[in-house]
């Protein structure tokens, strides 16, 4: 709630309220922005007055910026997904460093296209743009991953992602990882192929 010279403005009203009560302010400042600050006529107590006047109406002004955005009606959100485990269901677990590094990246991959046997150690989070992406892992489990779905990836453990599909799987991925920690470790020796028909679907 503001009050000021005998009026009440609430802030829960909204952001017109807001605007409403620095228009107060302003009009209340304009005798003294015109003789300006330095005038000699004007008494201390009165600069100071209205110094601070001119500094709160430039902080509401901020913080009725803030409620304009809150106030945003064309903007869609959808949850996707919310969990505490990745995709094995292992307990996510979050890099510990002091040079964090973020990396962001497009990968698509053509039918038949395939990420090869590989493990992270770092924390990856996916988003399936197109296409059906199939993921095996070195003991045997499946996951399907569709557009729309989001992968909390597998952190050390060997994995595969596959496109069984007939149309190129395009995903963004994003390593949580760390200067001079490789987001990717490749691994030479061969492990089974891709099943084609995975066990268990991802959500």
């Amino acid at each position: 709630m503001y009050n000021f010279q005998g009026k009440v403005f609430l802030k829960t009203s909204g952001s017109s309220s807001c605007l409403a009560f620095i228009t107060v302010i302003r009009e209340t400042l304009q005798p003294g922005l015109r003789m300006g600050f330095s005038n000699r006529k004007i008494p201390p107590d009165m600069k100071n007055a209205l110094r601070g006047l001119f500094y709160a109406s430039v902080l509401l002004s901020m913080q009725c910026g803030v409620l304009h955005a809150e106030q945003y009606s064309n903007v869609e959100v959808r949850k996707i997904l919310v969990s505490t485990k990745t995709s094995d269901g292992r307990p996510i677990q979050y890099l510990k460093t002091s040079s964090p590094e973020v990396t962001a990246l497009e990968v698509t991959f053509p039918p038949g296209g395939s990420t090869g046997w590989h493990q992270h150690p770092v924390p990856v989070y996916a988003y399936v743009l197109d296409g059906s992406l199939t993921v095996n892992m070195e003991n045997g489990q499946s996951f399907v991953f569709n557009r729309g779905d989001a992968i909390f990836e597998v952190m050390n453990t060997l994995h595969n992602g596959t496109n069984l599909g007939s149309v190129p799987v395009r995903l963004v991925v994003f390593y949580t990882g760390a200067v001079g920690v490789p987001n990717v470790i490749r691994q030479e020796q061969t492990l089974p192929q891709p099943r084609k028909e995975p066990a268990q679907t991802g959500e």
